[in-house]
């Protein structure tokens, strides 16, 4: 992948919610070249508090100079884990919120943000995911790559660590990701951002989680074979675990 964007003002937006804002900001520091680079994440209203108008703006927010408590940074439905990673341009992160019937009004307004190139972050590979034997209730990362679509804002999709999440069952993914590897690059870079703000979350996050595998700590159960410890505990390929992909 080349993070090389010259004179480009660059959006990179966490898709799926949760610990996407940490992939989204270590994701804008391999950016070289550009103009500014800013980073964000999807929430759903309700858990997008304390938080701030961007500009004229009302589903992109700013996140608050509030720091939560060490304790409640893992806290689910909330965005204590968006405070928790640095300030960047334009008062980012920002968190963009997605609800049912507002789909248009937020492209709309991320497409009046300034921003030139998008790049969308979706660590587990839930956005490849439509086997609908295997469909998850909360579709947001789906929602939000068709938001970012809509804004009409050139597009560069990312999937990290496919499967590590553990929430597509074992083969669920096999078929998006045939004949990916040409379009892989290496998790690595990452790995120190990915640690430093994943040491306040659980061990089974998936900032962890790709840390772990990483490290040669997670389960191997065939040569190449990793046991995903989480939710439906999926077989994938280790490859795709220290790997992102360009969709």
């Amino acid at each position: 992948m080349n993070w090389h964007f010259p004179n480009r003002s660059v959006l990179v937006v966490g898709i799926g919610g949760g610990s996407d804002i940490i992939a989204a900001y270590g994701i804008s520091t391999l950016v070289t070249g550009a103009v500014k680079v800013a980073y964000g994440n999807t929430k759903p209203r309700g858990s997008a508090r304390p938080s701030l108008p961007h500009g004229n703006l009302s589903l992109v927010r700013t996140v608050t100079d509030w720091a939560p408590d060490p304790r409640e940074i893992d806290k689910h439905g909330t965005a204590n884990i968006d405070h928790t990673v640095p300030r960047g341009a334009d008062g980012c992160p920002f968190l963009f919120i997605l609800e049912d019937g507002e789909h248009d009004a937020l492209a709309d307004e991320i497409g009046r943000m300034g921003y030139d190139l998008i790049v969308a972050v979706d660590i587990g590979g839930d956005s490849l995911n439509d086997d609908p034997s295997d469909a998850k209730e909360d579709r947001r990362d789906q929602e939000m790559l068709a938001v970012l679509e809509q804004t009409g804002i050139e597009l560069v999709r990312l999937v990290m660590a496919p499967g590590i999440d553990g929430e597509s069952r074992t083969g669920a993914l096999d078929a998006p990701m045939r004949d990916r590897v040409s379009n892989s690059f290496s998790l690595e870079p990452l790995i120190p951002v990915l640690a430093k703000y994943g040491a306040a979350l659980k061990p089974d996050r998936t900032p962890n989680l790709i840390c772990r595998a990483a490290a040669g700590e997670l389960e191997e159960v065939e040569p190449g074979l990793i046991r995903v410890p989480r939710d439906k505990r999926p077989l994938v390929p280790l490859e795709w675990l220290l790997h992102g992909y360009v969709m």
